[in-house]
């Protein structure tokens, strides 16, 4: 698994894991979100690509406030449905913030709509995904 932390000095606004799914290749938009994130002011988890068993034990076992998802390629239904059932079985399901280039409401409505319990945000961009943490 080998999540990175950063280790800044300053009080945290929270702590956020980012990831994108085994398969999925985007690493500029991880970067970009890390070092917008830490500029926020959050403690970053960077989990690169991840299964879904992973993602949630590390998202159990560090108490973060949020999950980052970043989808350059289009993930199947069939995976999404893997990334929320284990987050979703998180006792207190963090905020999920979905975030690439097939994002979109159509999207959000078809994939994820329904089966996560906690609140989900879904953005296009890295500039549209840090507009929201901003607001956290």
């Amino acid at each position: 698994m080998g999540a990175s932390e950063n280790t800044a000095t300053s009080p945290s606004r929270g702590k956020i894991v980012i990831a994108s799914p085994i398969g999925d290749a985007h690493a500029l938009g991880r970067l970009v979100i890390h070092a917008g994130a830490e500029a926020l002011g959050f403690t970053v988890l960077r989990a690169n690509t991840i299964g879904p068993k992973n993602l949630a034990d590390l998202v159990r076992a560090s108490k973060v406030d949020a999950v980052v998802m970043t989808w350059l390629l289009s993930p199947s239904g069939d995976q999404i449905a893997d990334y929320l059932e284990y987050l979703a079985a998180v006792p207190t399901p963090p905020l999920l913030l979905m975030g690439g280039l097939t994002v979109n409401t159509a999207w959000i409505e078809a994939h994820v709509t329904g089966h996560y319990p906690g609140k989900l945000i879904g953005c296009t961009s890295a500039a549209a995904l840090l507009r929201e943490l901003s607001a956290v």
